[in-house]
């Protein structure tokens, strides 16, 4: 057990050490990419030095804070802070150059010239040699051996621990009491899209380098400090690449006895680099494709139907588990349903004295939804007064209705033909489906679910979803364009990371089809229809109070195939749709 143990730690430690050299690399290749950003830090620094502060570091600190702000309210009062301490126009004029089009996020501090000569590739190099000797070639790694490197290069892992590569792309606002967040960013190099995605990394505490999916060794981060090692040197002499590594096997020779013996190890460093600075370059530029898609939804706000970018199949099983639960809602409060039902009756016979039968039935929903939540309906138009006549006429059966345990109030979609498909007809849909196109429905198409009828049979699905309990988790949300990025609940006004990504998948439109597979019971249409059967049995017995066996069922089922259905299968989905039941009447609790 001690020597598992032991083994652990060590590669603790060696975990240690291969993200602090990460975290260099990264560092130095931000050097190396913006060195005019640098080179104009470098700049502003001199300056604020050359001037007569009193408190010149305190001054670097505003700057710093200025640089890195994106909320403009925090950004106008550093700016004011700015102008109070500093008398330079150059200096104020400098900074609000370089602020719009700056790339690096690190704090102003970590790119002063002390710091990037402490982490240049030289010494960091020189440092892995050292360690390849005290861990015997890079194979023991011991904690006390290796304390004095890991204070040395505390600095690095705090930048690492606390994602200040990401930190300051964006800024990260949130409303408690309406639950929206706003994502406050540099439209210069981020666009709307990697505004959600970073304020979703940081949320979520995802480490920004884990995300590159660029993972070396500690021999391979070896081959990417010798060649930036190499370019740093070729600046002050002509040395070529082979006396370059010459010098360096004569300085280390145990440590380079492999690997170092050529050119090699400066041509895989290149491709080592290349990779990684395509990851900086996605992450720290503008993303022009983004902008692109960002400005088309701007210029176009008509609606966009997104049922054509799901897939026929996904599309089929949602609509067909949300009638499931449509119906298992029912079955779960049989009482309160009637009431609703006999209300809804006697509405529409009120209503069809004083309308014409069309008419009748458009007005019918909107009355139930209106004296099912409003004590008074304050306009005093037709409607308006028909309304509160209604209302007070059904008063004992309104009443009655909103004491019982269910407390949705859009009472005015339940028991609507138009919108809500016969059990019967589902299940016939379902035997059309699975003769013709399997069972896993890979041959179906949205042509084929258009010519057959089953689109517009299917097609008010997601709008019976909105009245039933929520049973996913799945957060759902919508975004507002520009800066800041707005983002904006429609389920649970806390969870910051899910409504983010929630806002992230809308905008890539792959929302819905993400939306309609989590509300799907069963991933094949074979169950889904067992499900129906079941329900049908229970809606037949508990709802229209018909004497069932299950024999019975089975015929009655059987009469829409060309041969009897399963019993095993039948049983199989009496049982499941007795389960789903069951979950609707425990959730109404919870809620309660």
């Amino acid at each position: 057990m001690l020597k598992a143990a032991d083994k652990k730690m060590e590669n603790k430690e060696k975990d240690r050490i291969i993200r602090i050299f990460e975290t260099a690399i990264h560092y130095n290749l931000i050097i190396k990419k913006y060195h005019h950003q640098i080179e104009t830090l470098d700049y502003l620094v001199d300056l604020i030095f050359l001037c007569e502060y009193k408190n010149k570091e305190n001054v670097l600190e505003i700057i710093r804070d200025y640089l890195l702000e994106k909320e403009p309210t925090a950004e106008s009062l550093l700016y004011a802070k700015l102008q109070n301490k500093i008398k330079n126009h150059f200096i104020l004029f400098l900074a609000n150059y370089l602020k719009p089009y700056l790339s690096i996020t690190l704090p102003l501090d970590f790119f002063l010239k002390e710091k990037r000569l402490k982490y240049s590739p030289k010494l960091l190099l020189g440092k892995y040699f050292e360690l390849h000797k005290v861990t015997n070639g890079l194979n023991f790694f011991d904690e006390k051996i290796l304390s004095l490197f890991f204070k040395e290069f505390s600095e690095l892992e705090f930048i690492r621990d606390n994602n200040l590569f990401l930190r300051s792309k964006v800024s990260i606002k949130f409303n408690k009491e309406r639950g929206f967040v706003y994502i406050y960013y540099n439209d210069k190099t981020t666009s709307f899209r990697q505004s959600l995605y970073y304020a979703l990394l940081l949320e979520k505490d995802v480490d920004f380098l884990n995300t590159h999916n660029n993972t070396y060794t500690l021999n391979q981060y070896a081959n990417i400090l010798t060649t930036l090692a190499y370019y740093e040197e070729t600046k002050t002499s002509n040395i070529g690449k082979s006396k370059f590594l010459k010098n360096i096997v004569m300085k280390y020779p145990r440590e380079t006895f492999t690997g170092f013996a050529d050119i090699r190890v400066i041509e895989r460093g290149d491709k080592y680099i290349n990779s990684i600075i395509k990851n900086i370059n996605a992450h720290y530029e503008l993303n022009e494709s983004d902008k692109e898609r960002e400005n088309n939804r701007l210029s176009d706000r008509t609606s966009f139907d997104l049922t054509n970018t799901v897939p026929p199949d996904v599309q089929v099983k949602s609509a067909l588990s949300i009638f499931i639960n449509y119906y298992s809602f029912i079955l779960s409060h049989i009482s309160f349903f009637k009431e609703l039902k006999t209300l809804r009756k006697s509405l529409e016979a009120d209503l069809s004295c004083s309308h014409d039968k069309s008419s009748a039935k458009s007005i019918l929903p909107v009355a139930l939804n209106s004296i099912s939540s409003n004590p008074t309906y304050e306009s005093k138009d037709e409607l308006g007064i028909l309304f509160n006549k209604l209302r007070i006429k059904y008063k004992n059966e309104i009443t009655s209705l909103n004491k019982q345990l269910v407390t949705n109030k859009s009472w005015g979609y339940f028991f609507d033909n138009i919108l809500i498909p016969q059990i019967f007809s589902l299940i016939k849909t379902c035997a059309f489906l699975r003769k013709n196109y399997g069972d896993d429905l890979a041959l179906v198409t949205h042509t084929v679910l258009d010519s057959s009828g089953i689109s517009t049979k299917f097609k008010n699905a997601r709008v019976i979803n909105f009245i039933l309990p929520n049973m996913t988790n799945m957060a759902t949300a919508g975004y507002g364009l520009g800066n800041p990025a707005t983002v904006m609940p429609m389920t649970n006004n806390h969870d910051i990371a899910s409504n983010i990504s929630a806002a992230l998948r809308l905008f890539d439109r792959n929302a819905l089809q993400s939306y309609l597979t989590e509300i799907t019971i069963n991933g094949k249409i074979k169950e889904i229809e067992e499900i129906l059967w079941g329900l049908f049995y229970y809606y037949e017995r508990d709802w229209n109070e018909k004497k069932l066996s299950d024999s019975s069922c089975i015929d009655i089922i059987s009469d829409l195939y060309d041969a009897p259905i399963s019993e095993s299968r039948f049983l199989s989905g009496k049982k499941t749709a007795k389960n789903i039941i069951e979950s609707f009447k425990k959730k109404c609790l919870r809620d309660d």
